[in-house]
């Protein structure tokens, strides 16, 4: 852990909240967060936080079938509605 654990790992100087590692010397992370935290406490949330939705990427197949059935849903469509020629054919009549 961090950049002198090496082989052997290394040693967990500090634990906490954001505050509580910057404010420990011996911390490199804590020296990183000291700047960014100057001036302001951690923000926590208000009220109950929504889980993020957990998108699953779609496969090759999934994508295939879904075009496939989109392409047999426009033919559907296209067969339900008539055509312009039997339009005018049944408008002369």
């Amino acid at each position: 852990m961090g950049p002198e654990g090496g082989s052997r790992g290394g040693l967990v100087v500090a634990e906490g909240t954001p505050e509580a590692v910057a404010a420990h010397a011996d911390s490199y992370t804590g020296q990183f967060l000291a700047p960014l935290l100057a001036g302001r406490g951690a923000r926590q949330p208000r009220g109950r936080v929504k889980p993020v939705e957990v998108v699953r990427p779609i496969t090759k197949a999934a994508a295939k079938k879904a075009a496939a059935a989109e392409r047999a849903a426009k033919k559907l469509a296209a067969a339900k509605k008539p055509s312009a020629a039997r339009r005018k054919s049944s408008a002369s009549s």
